[in-house]
């Protein structure tokens, strides 16, 4: 596990993005990282880790979804 601490991350701010690209840059410096999942500290996966790994391993395609945030009403 790796672990970087060089921003000052606030919600909503822009060093979400700054730490964002940081550990991407540190996570591209193994060539045995094959895939990325980037989630937040809100996001749930339904499934457990096992089964995640399973569906992407052997597996070179690229997978994003986005959702349409119309209507969405967010706390705060």
């Amino acid at each position: 596990i790796k672990y970087i601490s060089q921003e000052d991350v606030k919600w909503g701010s822009w060093s979400i993005v700054r730490a964002t690209i940081a550990l991407m840059n540190l996570a591209l410096n193994d060539k045995d990282n094959q895939y990325f999942h980037l989630i937040s500290g809100q996001d749930w996966p339904i499934i457990n880790s096992q089964e995640i790994y399973d569906f992407f391993e052997g597996k070179s395609n690229i997978y994003m979804e986005r959702y349409l945030a119309d209507g969405i009403r967010k706390s705060h």
